[in-house]
């Protein structure tokens, strides 16, 4: 009888955080703010992040008509990610809005907060300053996804919030985003797979 091995024998697509927003105006309604930033740090094309921030996920344009932008330092691997991963998540599909979302280079980016309770997310690119807060998290759980499912066998850890807040703003609108004179942004959270995890 030959013994398991803890080792699996595939290759690593990439490693490293993907905390996300998907926000509704109702339950059984379409996205309305769909939010997805990267922080990778092994990939076939090096460290990087991109956040990926759909204000209009169903519209096929980006700046300045609509906040579809992906905000990275690092633009082979944000076109990779959108093309390889983040376009066959569930919620991005069918969001025209990656097909014509413009790509503009990060110029700062923080993470704070004590990720037990609360989390935030600050990025800023060209024209665009975001701020993403999480807030009354839950406890942490894992989910396994078996070979049949793409991208191959992974593990994931995530964690539920109850309650987000966001903002947005732009170059044009003379921000800091939330200190000032940011946007929320539109939608509510939804139950997407809170339902699997065990009670907080």
């Amino acid at each position: 009888m030959t013994a398991e091995t803890p080792i699996h024998p595939g290759a690593v697509d990439w490693s490293g955080e993907n905390p996300g927003m998907y926000l509704k105006d109702k339950p059984d309604g379409p996205f309305v703010t769909l939010v997805s930033f990267f922080r990778v740090v092994v990939s076939p094309y090096g460290r990087g992040q991109a956040l990926v921030l759909l204000e209009s996920p169903l519209l096929d344009t980006s700046l300045p008509e609509a906040l579809n932008v992906c905000v990275t330092d690092n633009d082979a691997l944000a076109h990779w990610l959108v093309a390889e991963f983040l376009s066959r998540f569930g919620a991005f599909r069918g969001a025209t809005a990656l097909e014509s979302m413009r790509y503009v280079p990060l110029t700062g980016s923080q993470a704070s907060g004590d990720p037990r309770e609360s989390y935030m997310e600050w990025v800023k690119g060209e024209g665009v300053e975001v701020t993403l807060s999480w807030e009354d998290l839950g406890q942490p759980f894992m989910i396994r996804l078996p070979a049949s499912r793409k991208p191959a066998i992974s593990t994931n850890e995530y964690v539920h919030a109850r309650r987000i807040w966001r903002w947005r703003s732009s170059k044009d609108r003379c921000a800091p985003a939330v200190m000032t004179s940011g946007t929320a942004l539109s939608g509510l959270t939804i139950g997407r797979i809170a339902n699997t995890a065990p009670a907080a």
